[in-house]
């Protein structure tokens, strides 16, 4: 079973990073793709036993034993993805905490909580579709890949 779900969570880490490299391209991936959308219940699907596998596995009183177990060459991938996160979400938020790019009426408008802001122009709407996906996809693409390090490339205690 773990191979199951490393698989499946290196599967989606794969897609979600070609989501987000299409998102840097500037294209609004989920308006062509909406399916995109199932990666982020494709989180839950993978990490959710990744943690009771991790819980189940390390020792009481161990901060880092997450990392134990795991190459060094997959902890630097992980603080690597962490850390683009942090960076993603800190120069994202700001853009997309305005509102939300939308077409209503056949005008691109920016709404929020159900009241349109204001008028947007297609380049604005595509840009903020844009950035709305990378946003998900920075934070899918770290817990798939931990998830995937976790089934796949994390040893057991004595193994190895």
């Amino acid at each position: 079973m773990p191979r199951f779900f490393g698989t499946l969570a290196l599967l989606g880490f794969l897609a979600a990073l070609g989501v987000h490299v299409a998102a840097l391209l500037g294209l609004p991936v989920q308006d062509q793709f909406p399916q995109i959308w199932v990666l982020h219940v494709g989180v839950f699907v993978v990490f959710i036993p990744a943690f009771f596998h991790l819980k189940k596995h390390m020792e009481k009183g161990d901060p880092l034993g997450h990392f134990r177990g795991m190459p060094a060459w997959a902890v630097v991938v992980l603080l690597a993805l962490l850390l683009y996160l942090f960076l993603n979400f800190s120069v994202l938020r700001p853009a997309t905490g305005e509102g939300t790019p939308d077409i209503r009426n056949g005008q691109y408008v920016l709404h929020k909580k159900g009241h349109v802001l204001r008028e947007i122009s297609q380049a604005e709407y595509h840009a903020g579709r844009a950035a709305e996906a990378r946003l998900f996809s920075g934070h899918w693409m770290l817990f798939y890949a931990l998830s995937a390090a976790v089934f796949l490339v994390r040893r057991k205690r004595g193994e190895g």
